[in-house]
């Protein structure tokens, strides 16, 4: 993802993500490895097909960051995240590490994969988004969606 920017606009999949850490930072993802019960992980649905596979990030608890390189970002825009889980709090959408806060997006509990969304205040350059889960329990990150509003 690093060769050129993404378009400011469309659905992305959490599991592009760059960088995936918890509170307590990131850990190095190595085969055989058992990841700590408090840190984020990628995961899939188990029954699916190699054609669509539902990649995600599971186990998302207070503190927990992701981050997505490179947007090329040129509009007044609105952001959608898709989550589910029995969260309750807000994702902080931001430009740098804990700096630069462009969105808060309330998450509420839902069993089914749900989309928030919200007003994006950004300026325009090429950016690193940051999605930080502020909460109490613990949620699944499916997607976000980038949505140019045209007045």
């Amino acid at each position: 993802m690093e060769e050129e920017d993404l378009d400011e606009r469309g659905e992305y999949a959490a599991s592009l993500a760059c960088n995936l850490m918890s509170i307590t930072g990131a850990i190095p993802y190595k085969k055989w490895r058992e990841i700590d019960s408090s840190h984020p992980y990628f995961t899939k649905k188990r029954k699916d097909k190699d054609d669509n596979p539902n990649l995600y990030i599971a186990n998302m608890s207070n503190g927990a960051a992701a981050s997505f390189k490179y947007f090329q970002i040129e509009n007044v825009m609105e952001i959608h995240v898709k989550v589910r889980g029995y969260g309750i709090g807000e994702i902080q959408v931001s430009t740098a590490d804990g700096s630069g806060l462009v969105a808060r997006v309330i998450i509420l509990p839902s069993r089914e994969w749900k989309v928030f969304k919200e007003d994006l205040k950004i300026e325009k350059e090429v950016k690193v988004l940051y999605f930080t889960y502020i909460g109490i329990g613990v949620i699944d990150f499916y997607s976000f969606t980038l949505i140019q509003i045209f007045y």
